[in-house]
């Protein structure tokens, strides 16, 4: 999408108009965005018992066809083979990347303190960040602290950002004062 370029606005009049015509349009995004979501609800709706009963299906016919692919692999894949075809459809076994998974009676506290017990520090992550909601409060509630995080290279800003919003009288109307 190209964005649109327009003149500078030359006096206070015309930013009036420019700040009016952006309320205006913010009222239309939201009712078209409005219409866009109701029709995308009304769609699921009409659609979604169709397709979840198709998943359900789908699903259970997957977890069959896998517990007799199980059992009878031998025959279905023989050899080394990995994948074999239907008519409509390649089946087969794919091998998933390794993944660590815990020995019954085993937490991943119980293996990470064991870890940190007999240093087997190349096995472990320590994700250090700065708390930076304390360090706002901190130098807020007290000035002194705030010469320690600039000193350290770090100050509390709060900065400002313009804005327009649009009156309205409901979700389709910019108000009478704005549309004049």
């Amino acid at each position: 999408m190209s964005r649109i370029k327009l003149p500078p606005l030359k006096d206070q009049a015309s930013f009036s108009v420019a700040v009016d015509e952006v309320a205006r349009i913010a009222v239309d995004l939201q009712e078209f965005t409005a219409n866009r979501d109701a029709k995308i609800q009304a769609a699921q709706a009409e659609f979604g018992r169709f397709i979840e009963a198709l998943q359900q299906k789908q699903n259970a016919l997957l977890a069959q066809a896998e517990q007799f692919a199980e059992a009878h692999r031998e025959e279905l894949l023989p050899g080394k083979a990995k994948s074999a075809d239907t008519s409509l459809a390649t089946y087969g076994f794919r091998t998933g990347m390794p993944q660590l998974k815990l020995k019954s009676k085993f937490t991943w506290e119980t293996v990470i303190t064991t870890l940190v017990s007999e240093k087997r520090t190349m096995w472990l992550r320590t994700k250090v960040d700065a708390a930076k909601d304390a360090i706002i409060a901190a130098c807020q509630a007290r000035p002194e602290t705030a010469a320690i995080a600039d000193r350290i290279g770090m100050r509390v800003v709060q900065e400002e950002a313009f804005y327009i919003e649009p009156k309205v009288d409901s979700a389709s109307q910019v108000t009478a004062a704005a549309a004049k």
